[in-house]
């Protein structure tokens, strides 16, 4: 008997349980399909458990990738970098160097970054990566000011 979360495993497309009940094939895991999955075997003198737990991670991919943008000199301009997938981190690099927040910049856990106060040297290539543990992908937009 295999359950899935505690609860008995009921037909699923992407499930078959093969192999006179001793397999659990998942054809194409999707995030909806991360849990606890068990199996239970009876006979007459005995019974044995197994168990595992699958968690699935989706790749970065973009939602909404960087724009170029305008500012007027000394005020704030925002980048929108937006990634579909889990666990996902965001890095900001202007002009190849490494942006982290403080008084000039606020990055923000969804991805966001703002620039504060912008002046002419705050123009030029932003570059946004979003990353997990299966990857990371890349967008760049300029800033005029």
């Amino acid at each position: 008997m295999w359950l899935y979360n505690d609860q008995i495993l009921t037909t699923h497309p992407a499930i078959a349980i093969q192999n006179h009940l001793r397999e659990l094939v998942i054809k194409d895991i999707q995030p909806n399909l991360r849990g606890t999955y068990s199996c239970y075997a009876f006979s007459i003198d005995s019974h044995n458990f197994s168990e595992c737990d699958i968690n699935v991670i989706r790749q970065p991919k973009w939602k909404i990738p960087l724009k170029n943008a305008e500012a007027c000199f000394t005020h704030n301009v925002t980048f929108q970098c937006v990634a579909d997938g889990d666990n996902i981190i965001y890095l900001w690099y202007h002009n190849a160097q490494r942006i982290h927040n403080g008084s000039k910049y606020t990055i923000t856990n969804n991805g966001n970054l703002t620039v504060h106060n912008a002046i002419i040297e705050d123009a030029n290539m932003y570059t946004c990566i979003a990353m997990n543990s299966i990857g990371n992908i890349v967008s760049n937009a300029y800033l005029n000011v």
